[in-house]
This record gives C-alpha cells, structure tokens and sequence, in this order.
C-alpha cells in the first residue's frame, strides 16, 4: 500500500473521492492532507480523521513543501493553485501528480483553471471535453499523461454544466488512476 499525501486549495470533492475510494481500493492510503488556505478540503480532512498541514503563504512554500512532502509515495494536487517549484518536483523523483480538467495537452497552461477552461473547450468547438491525470514537471500542464477521460459535448451547454459533468470525471478518473499507480499498472517517469 503507496502512502498519498494530497495538496488543495479547493472544496475538495477530489480529495473526498481519494478518501472514498482508498478504502474500495486497498492500494493506497491517504496519509496527509496539505493546503495553502482554508477551505472546503480541511472539513474532509477532519471528518475522516486524516492529518491537516497549512502552508504558511508569507514564507517560501517551495521549502515548506520540500520539507512535507519527504515520506510520501506519491504526492496528488487535487485544486492545489500554487506552481509547484521545480526544486519540489525534483525532489520527488516524478512521484508528483496533477488532475485537470481539459483533454490535456488542449486547454492546458497558465492561467487554464476553473471555468475559464471550460470556456475554452466551447469557444474552440470542441467536441468532446474530459480530464486528465498527469505527472507534473516544470512546465504548467505539461507532464506525461497517466490517464484521460472524455465526455461527448452536449449542443447548448454553458461553461459552468460542462464543467460538472468534467468533475464527475475527474472524481472517478483521479482515485482510479492513483490505485493503478499503487499497483504498478501505470509506471511514473523518473
């Protein structure tokens, strides 16, 4: 069993369905949480008795990373907004992953976040939409793809449905990815 630490700035719906599906799974265990502000996650975290660390924002969060983040087999960004530093990334050997919200490599990069991504899939015409499970490297959104899932777009969706249904995705696509690492299905790049 893979030891998971998960980092979120969000309501942590992915973080929750790692929680759920760790105990479906029996692959990996969700060990820590770590956030950069309160948020919707640390409720989750404290009503499934699982540790909290806050990022202390005034002082460098790449050291305070570099530090909480030894330990762990896998980190998992689930809504985590800081850039992780490549110092971090280096540090965990390719052992850091991230869930997006696009069929990465479209729709992906700075700025690419929220519904802001989901606009993008239907201003370009896009005809499916999904998410994407990658190993994070120094580049936004650019690490190898681990796994994707994919959804047809429905005519006349706003940005803000197609994002719902892409979350479902994610919710499913994230833990399933995580147990397939645990496993060895899915190799990480070194």
């Amino acid at each position: 069993m893979i030891k998971v630490l998960v980092c979120s700035s969000s309501g942590g719906s992915n973080f929750h369905s790692l929680i759920q599906k760790s105990t479906v799974f029996k692959s990996f265990s969700i060990e820590k949480l770590i956030v950069d502000r309160v948020c919707g996650a640390v409720q989750i975290a404290n009503a499934s008795n699982v540790e909290v660390g806050f990022l202390n924002r005034k002082v460098s969060l790449s050291n305070q990373l570099l530090d909480v983040c030894q330990g762990f087999d896998l980190v998992v960004l689930a809504g985590f907004m800081p850039i992780v530093s490549g110092e971090v990334i280096e540090s965990m050997n390719g052992r850091i992953i991230n869930t997006h919200p696009s069929l990465l490599p479209k729709h992906g990069g700075k700025g690419m976040y929220g519904v802001k991504v989901q606009e993008s899939v239907l201003n370009a015409g896009d005809v499916f939409a999904g998410c994407t499970v990658h190993q994070v490297n120094s580049r936004i959104d650019d690490g190898l793809i681990l796994a994707q899932a994919r959804l047809l777009v429905p005519e006349g969706i706003d940005p803000w449905t197609l994002g719902g249904l892409v979350h479902n995705l994610e919710c499913d696509l994230l833990p399933s990815t995580v147990h397939r690492i645990a496993v060895g299905e899915i190799t990480l790049e070194i």
